[in-house]
């Protein structure tokens, strides 16, 4: 039987860690001091411990519930077994009572000269840094592969850049089977927010099959031009208005069944396999409902946030659309002139506040549905755990993504002036068919950069046992 443990620390899942004098206890696990091999913080918040432990595939990954307990399970651990101490490695100042003694042959390296230049050292994350003057490659853990092949798990974070490129080696390993799985599952979807719109069109007078109507042949009907200063006015409003509230209801309702469809298949080709299109629509169907939720709850949010500006355009346009459209429209010296002047100083006020705060927050709570999609959690946990992820790492988010975006909006662009020529053909067929082709590769990167935020937070092994299946293929070194 095990000795009574020394120290014992609470971890984040409600266990405990401790350290006896034979044995390192990780809950209901424990690991003989002589097994372990490698010991190491990974990763600064939350705080997480890794260990490397013979006959352990993909080591052992602990996070303590305090700040600091970490370093003190470590520095117990290296007193025990002095081998493992990393150079650099820190004894934390304060040492609860019954703590084993330091070795009698612990020295610290010397240093020949402290101001000589420092030699150039690659950064690696979780690592500790080398002291000055001196320079050896750390002990790589055991389960930490240098790169892998495809866009697939990596055991390390990802810069932006290589996020980028992961998404499009992901898309293009498999692009054929993309195409399919997005054209399938998206398609009927993308024809009915087609439909939506060639029905508002038609109520508006546009005619179905013609090409559409540059801006001055719309100005007479009150309808929004092209590049002219035409507002909306009586009935037309009302349709651009239930256009509008139309269209944004079937995009969120696409969004989270595209998340959820789309959002396994590429966490599934993130462990190693091939999209399926039954295998991965099946999965599609059992998440759809949280991942939907979860896209419309973001959506409210972000009406909520965009709701002082909404009212104010609002009013503006359906009470002052002749003052917006021609200046001149109102006396000067007028109740109706001072009312326009404060309603418009107000809709100035509110656009930056809330244009940024929308963008932000959409931001922050974007991986929402991909959240719900690929794990058993409820529309506001999956809100809150996209906000949790996305903390300190907005532009980690952001960028890649609109990355990605900017793609496939250059192709989407190309094909929306296609409305030039046949409004019915380009609303129908041709927009829908490429919406549902370019899907996929939106997926993805959601996906990639959900899982580099995952691992920054939660360690490799912990993703790891989130494999699909025990027997696949997860990374291999190149």
């Amino acid at each position: 039987m095990s000795e009574q443990p020394f120290l014992a620390i609470p971890l984040r899942d409600g266990t405990q860690a401790s350290v006896s004098n034979d044995a390192f206890r990780v809950g209901d696990r424990e690991f003989a001091l002589n097994d372990i091999q490698d010991a190491r913080q990974v990763a600064p918040d939350p705080e997480t411990v890794a260990l490397r432990v013979a006959n352990e595939r993909f080591g052992v990954e602990l996070q303590p519930a305090q700040p600091g307990d970490g370093a003190l399970l470590l520095e117990a651990l290296f007193r025990l077994r002095p081998a493992l101490r990393p150079a650099g490695f820190e004894s934390p100042v304060t040492l609860p009572p019954g703590f084993p003694p330091l070795p009698s042959n612990t020295t610290l390296p010397a240093i020949a000269n402290p101001w000589a230049p420092r030699p150039t050292v690659q950064e690696q994350p979780g690592l500790y840094a080398p002291p000055l003057g001196t320079y050896s490659p750390p002990p790589q853990m055991g389960y930490a592969l240098p790169k892998v092949a495809g866009g697939r798990l990596s055991p390390r974070p990802r810069s932006i850049s290589e996020l980028i490129g992961a998404t499009f080696e992901l898309f293009f390993v498999h692009w054929r089977r993309w195409l399919l799985l997005g054209l399938l599952a998206l398609i009927v979807p993308e024809i009915v927010s087609g439909i939506v719109d060639a029905v508002f069109a038609v109520l508006g007078g546009s005619n179905l099959w013609a090409g559409l109507a540059p801006a001055s042949s719309t100005a007479a009907s009150g309808t929004f031009g092209l590049g002219g200063s035409s507002l909306p006015a009586g009935r037309a409003l009302l349709l651009f208005a239930l256009n509008l509230a139309a269209t944004a209801i079937i995009s969120v309702l696409i969004g989270g069944w595209s998340a959820a469809v789309l959002g396994n298949a590429a966490r599934n080709a993130l462990y190693g396999h091939s999209p399926q299109v039954r295998d991965d629509v099946r999965a599609g169907l059992r998440r759809a409902i949280p991942a939907i939720g979860a896209n419309v709850l973001v959506g409210l949010i972000i009406l909520l946030i965009l709701a002082p500006l909404i009212v104010l355009y609002s009013v503006l346009l359906t009470q002052f659309g002749a003052a917006i459209a021609d200046q001149t429209a109102l006396d000067p010296s007028s109740q109706a002139a001072a009312v326009f002047g404060v309603l418009g100083c107000l809709t100035l006020l509110f656009f930056l506040p809330c244009g940024v705060g929308s963008i932000y927050v959409f931001i922050r709570l974007l991986l929402s549905p991909y959240i719900a999609a690929t794990e058993h959690v409820g529309p506001r946990a999956a809100v809150r755990k996209s906000w949790e992820l996305t903390r300190g790492s907005w532009g980690h988010t952001f960028t890649p993504l609109v990355a990605v975006w900017l793609c496939t909006l250059g192709i989407s662009f190309a094909v929306g002036l296609l409305q030039y020529a046949s409004l019915g053909v380009a609303t129908l067929v041709i927009i829908p068919v490429v919406a549902a082709l370019m899907s996929p590769l939106g997926a993805i990167a959601c996906v990639e950069v959900l899982y580099d935020l995952r691992l920054r937070r939660e360690g490799y092994a912990s993703l790891v046992s989130e494999s699909p299946t025990d027997d696949a293929p997860v990374s291999s070194p190149v």
